[in-house]
């Protein structure tokens, strides 16, 4: 159906290349085919404007997919200072402490190969490794083995 409003489109842009051929062009041109073919064109532009769109949309949840993946924190960068790794047959699941370089500390969390920030913590370095206990202490109750 597309290629044939496409071709009605084409032949009548073609019809209209000129006022000389335009009068004998209207005169084998009925008005349901100029009218189908006005509507060709007016589909055409909204289904431009609507991939367009959508190319927005989609450019814009990956963003918030992204974002969404590093946590609420953001990605956290510093030196491992613990790490925890907990299995449950094929599944497999790290949970590490990293020392931010200018101090303070996050938890880096990954499953299924993404890593997530879950906590930040910028003067009390214990609360780090409590945040990892709780993290692995619920694994374990899930039915993980952590070491």
């Amino acid at each position: 159906m597309k290629h044939l409003l496409l071709t009605l489109l084409v032949a009548g842009l073609f019809g209209c290349s000129s006022s000389a051929k335009n009068d004998h062009a209207d005169a084998g041109v009925s008005d349901e085919a100029k009218a189908a073919i006005e509507s060709a064109a007016e589909d055409l532009k909204n289904a431009a404007a609507e991939a367009e769109n959508a190319e927005s949309e989609a450019a814009d949840a990956a963003k918030e997919v992204k974002t969404a993946a590093n946590g609420a924190f953001g990605a956290y960068e510093g030196t491992e200072s613990s790490k925890a790794t907990c299995t449950f047959g094929e599944d497999v699941r790290t949970v590490s402490v990293l020392n931010g370089a200018t101090g303070g500390c996050g938890v880096v969390y990954n499953k299924l190969g993404v890593d997530k920030t879950v906590a930040v913590a910028n003067y009390t370095m214990d609360y780090c490794g409590q945040t990892q206990e709780k993290i692995k202490a619920n694994l374990a109750s899930a039915g993980f083995t952590c070491q």
